[in-house]
């Protein structure tokens, strides 16, 4: 059981780096030099540009 969760903390800690880290990587080849969490080419990055952004 302990290694059960051990490996839950590990994986959900891998998958948010892998997240975090492919959102900074989009976001640094099209967004032109400001951090968005989502690729502004994408349709919702589209709205959140438009909708919800400063």
């Amino acid at each position: 059981m302990k290694h059960m969760i051990k490996q839950l903390c590990i994986g959900f800690m891998v998958g948010i780096t892998i997240g975090i880290t492919m959102s900074l990587i989009f976001s640094f080849i099209f967004a032109q030099g400001q951090y968005e969490p989502l690729s502004p080419v994408s349709t919702m990055g589209m709205y959140y540009h438009t909708h919800l952004s400063e």
